[in-house]
């Protein structure tokens, strides 16, 4: 009956989602919803209460297995997860349950086997299949049973056979970074220690649990803390601007009166050290200039004030200075006067009677008066001032006519004046000596009067030259002279002088005699500048004694081989040696040794002044001599061999050796390096490619070891400079570097580790002139070379201003190319998230003359309806810009590009809300489904 109901809820849905393409509105669609709902309400209710009276079993004592899992969704054979690994943990703390005890994340036949044990055991079920009664899948009340058996709920029920617990395994623990984890404990780790600056720790961020020694998630997730990075702060022309905030900066502090600042300013924002907008806004702060004052003479007029102004400071008698012809009112607008610039006289007032008066000097109307234009002029000869400075001027009516600069009643002639330079006072017409030279040398010729001169006054006025303008002249004292040893010899004195300051033992000492002149001991002799010479000491003498060979047999005769030096005699084994052979000699046959060791013998040598000295020599007396032995190396493609060879990287050589007496040898080769022949005791060779400065090759017997040794260079490495894969770049391309060399065995750029010697990458994201310096290393040495890329300014691009759009809606976007030339053009495009252009027609072609602009862009193009999906706007900038039509800008200069925000295009509400129906509609069936499987497993 029960189950009849719950395949009736499900007949029932299958009506109601049926008839659902062809619903009218949305509100009778969520109607159907709801009474969905409240079917599977009802279902649920009448579940519960047959669970309720069925009297769920028990399940194992607490302790019997593993970590409790924790088990949200139904598992079978097939899935994979966490918690599939968290069950697997649980069943195989116990052997009995599952012995394999695999743990691996994957529902597989085992676990399947594992899970059916512990149903059959806890009660729940013992036969069928996951799909007819749950046996060996992990429905509710599996779940339920094993929360229960981690709550030590568990009872077993009456007639099953429960064995008895197995202890509890413990759980290993997990290590890691310094921290210690108990078995199934969850930690939040971090894939990076510290967060990029602009993102979250948030980000890089993930929960992972410890199960019995292993932890799980993604092992790049690491670090047990995460920081945030702090940006860093923007620095503008002195002013500090932190991360993320803005502020207003201007192109000038100052503007003119009457601008104003905000015409000039911009709103820059700091990320992470690098300042939105454009550098011509640099100053932090802008203010307006006051406005200026007007100056008429000696009269200041204030901005925005006026002043009566007259045509002249004197009318006649009986006329008024206030009239419209005399004066007129002057007003300052930020340093300009209106009106007239005739009336420029502050004051004015009128004659007080017909007679005129001047300086003093009264004439009559109608008469006439001379006047002057100073009351003195300069020296001069005559009595009477210059007629220039003379001017008659006629009285009309109290006014005198003519220039009023004449205005002086009279006038003389000024007296002449004296001269005076260096402290000196000189009269009119009397002279005086001048120096140009406070001092001169000692032995100057005509000592001060080489540098004097006789200098006239002649009314305030020297004649000659002004470099002689000093009162005085000294003549200086004589030098001393200083030798190279830097003793002094005083002017006049006369003291020998050596060429050198030490000669060596048994020479002697050169000499002559020198004067000192006023600091000059003359210019022969030059090389004797030292008055101190020692001889040097008798050096000692030294010698070098060695025996004939480096082995002897028992009772051989033994020679000897010596070099000395600084050595008048010498013995050796009490036996003097010939003056001729003190220098380098040998003795053959000189003694033999009976038995073997080591035999020291010594020579004593005598030099000069009596010094002494020995040398000694070890003579091996052994009774088998060591072996002998060559060593050779050639390049692979040389003909004749030696004890070096220069090499380039890629060279192969061939090492040649021959020996006697030897019953072993070693080799200092690298046992890496194959061999072409065999290497044998008495002779072989070897092809190889070199990689070590030097081969060893030693050689041994019973009597001792015998080296041989050749050395290998290396050509230095060569490299050509890198090249690129364009030969210009725009914002957003990514640029491919390509380098090669010879000669090397690996490379380092710019920031990097080791790097191929040959190679290709790719850098992106860079603004700028970027440098990129390989150096090439080798076993020859290192080289190094470069190359430039410049990628040019971006554009910025904002909008569209929403995200979801519906087709035959119209967007916004607008952009900015600080880096725009006039001559540059910009058109748009539509493009989906990989950048492809949609549709066959641009958007809006436009050829801007400046370089900030927005746009209304509708979505669709032509007849082509946008599908749902994301899409931007693309701004292309291009030169020259009349290239640019409706239809693109042809194969021309591509100078940046930049797109929009990405924005969504929606579907209808009513299709879009059948979706969400059907997807809430598949969750409700699978709830159902689950609930189905409990009541077959109950009943």
């Amino acid at each position: 009956m029960r189950k009849a109901f719950v395949v009736g809820v499900l007949v029932s849905l299958c009506f109601v989602v049926a008839p659902f393409t062809h619903a009218q509105t949305a509100s009778q669609l969520q109607a159907e919803v709801n009474a969905l709902l409240q079917q599977l309400a009802a279902l649920q209710a009448q579940l519960q209460a047959q669970l309720g009276g069925a009297g769920v079993p028990s399940v194992l004592p607490s302790g019997v297995y593993g970590q409790c899992p924790s088990l949200s969704r139904a598992l079978r054979q097939g899935m994979s997860g966490a918690d599939v690994t968290a069950l697997q943990a649980f069943l195989a703390a116990d052997p009995r349950i599952y012995p394999e005890g695999t743990i691996s994340g994957y529902f597989g036949a085992l676990t399947q086997a594992a899970v059916q044990r512990f149903q059959a055991r806890a009660g729940i079920v013992s036969s069928g299949t996951p799909d007819t009664t749950g046996y060996g899948s992990i429905g509710p009340m599996t779940r339920a049973v094993i929360a229960k058996v981690c709550s030590g709920a568990y009872s077993p029920i009456p007639g099953t056979s429960i064995p008895p617990p197995i202890p509890a395994i413990p759980q290993a623990q997990c290590s890691f970074a310094g921290t210690t984890l108990a078995s199934g404990a969850a930690i939040q780790m971090y894939s990076v220690p510290q967060a990029p600056v602009g993102a979250s720790c948030a980000s890089y961020a993930q929960t992972r649990q410890c199960i019995n020694g292993a932890m799980l998630g993604n092992p790049s997730f690491q670090y047990t803390s995460c920081s945030d990075t702090i940006g860093q702060a923007c620095f503008v022309n002195g002013t500090i601007v932190p991360h993320g905030s803005s502020r207003t900066f201007y192109t000038q502090s100052l503007v003119p009166f009457g601008s104003a600042c905000s015409s000039i300013s911009q709103q820059r924002t700091c990320n992470n050290g690098s300042i939105s907008g454009s550098n011509i806004y640099q100053y932090a702060s802008c203010s307006t200039a006051a406005a200026n004052t007007c100056v008429v003479g000696d009269t200041t007029v204030s901005h925005g004030t006026g002043r009566t102004f007259y045509l002249k400071s004197l009318v006649p008698y009986g006329e008024s200075c206030t009239t419209s012809a005399n004066s007129q009112l002057r007003t300052c607008t930020n340093g300009t006067l209106s009106g007239s610039s005739t009336f420029d006289k502050p004051t004015c007032s009128a004659a007080t009677s017909p007679t005129c008066v001047l300086d003093g000097k009264s004439v009559n109307t109608g008469a006439s008066g001379d006047f002057y234009n100073t009351r003195t002029v300069p020296y001069m000869s005559g009595t009477a001032c210059p007629a220039a400075n003379k001017l008659s001027r006629k009285c009309t009516n109290g006014i005198f006519d003519g220039d009023e600069n004449y205005q002086y009643a009279t006038c003389s002639i000024s007296p002449p004046s004296s001269c005076s330079l260096a402290g000196q006072n000189v009269s009119h017409n009397s002279s005086y000596t001048f120096f140009r030279q406070s001092s001169v040398p000692f032995g100057t010729t005509n000592g001060c009067s080489s540098v004097a001169q006789s200098r006239k006054c002649t009314n305030g006025v020297f004649n000659g030259e002004d470099i002689y303008n000093l009162a005085s002249c000294t003549v200086g004292a004589a030098s001393a002279c200083t030798s190279l040893d830097n003793l002094t010899i005083p002017h006049g004195s006369t003291s020998p002088m050596y060429n050198t300051p030490s000669v060596p033992f048994g020479s002697t000492c050169s000499r002559v005699n020198r004067t000192c002149t006023n600091g000059s001991l003359g210019t022969t002799n030059t090389a004797y500048g030292y008055k101190v010479c020692t001889v040097g000491s008798a050096p000692a003498p030294t010698c070098v004694l060695q025996a004939a060979k480096s082995v002897y047999l028992p009772n051989q005769l033994v020679a000897f081989n010596w070099t000395t030096q600084n050595v008048i005699s010498g013995s050796l084994l009490g036996t003097a040696i010939p003056s001729a052979s003190l220098a380098s000699g040998s003795r053959a046959n000189a003694i033999s040794y009976s038995t073997v060791g080591d035999k020291t013998v010594t020579m004593s040598v005598t030099g000069n002044q009596s010094t002494a000295g020995q040398c000694s020599t070890i003579v091996k007396v052994q009774d088998i001599l060591p072996p002998t032995c060559t060593l050779t190396i050639k390049k692979s493609t040389a003909t004749t061999a030696g004890s070096a060879v220069t090499l380039n990287y890629a060279d192969t050589a061939v090492i040649t050796w021959a020996s006697a007496g030897a019953t072993d040898y070693s080799s200092s080769t690298p046992s890496s390096m194959s061999a072409t022949t065999s290497v044998g005791v008495a002779s072989g060779s070897m092809t190889l490619k070199p990689r070590e400065r030097s081969y060893t090759y030693t050689f041994n017997n019973a009597g001792g070891s015998t080296q041989c040794a050749v050395s290998v260079n290396f050509n230095p490495p060569t490299c050509a400079t890198p090249t690129t894969d364009k030969a210009t770049y725009i914002y957003g391309d990514s640029a491919t570097l390509t380098w090669s060399s010879t000669n090397a065995d690996y490379a380092t750029a710019t920031s990097s580790d080791h790097i191929s010697p040959s190679g290709s990458a790719t850098f992106n994201n860079f603004i700028g002139t970027s440098p990129f310096t390989f150096t090439f290393v080798g076993l020859g040495g290192q080289t190094s070379c470069s190359k430039t890329i410049t990628i040019p300014t971006p554009m910025t691009m904002s909008g569209p201003s929403n995200n979801i759009y519906q087709p035959g809606n119209e967007l916004t976007v607008s952009w900015s190319y600080p880096g725009a030339v006039s001559t540059a053009g910009v058109y748009l495009m539509l493009v989906d998230t990989a950048g492809n252009k949609i549709g066959t027609s641009n958007i809006v072609a436009q050829l801007p003359s400046s370089s900030s602009y927005g746009w209304v862009v509708p979505i669709s193009i032509g007849t082509t309806t946008l599908a749902n999906g994301q899409y931007a706007v693309r701004a292309v900038a291009y030169t020259p810009k009349s290239a640019c039509t409706t239809s693109g800008c042809g194969t021309h200069t591509v100078l940046a590009r930049m797109d929009s925000n990405f924005f969504s295009i929606s579907v209808p509400i009513a299709t879009l809300f059948a979706n969400q129906f059907a997807a809430a509609l598949a969750a409700l069936e699978a709830v159902l489904q689950s609930l189905l499987d409990q009541w077959d497993l109950l009943f």
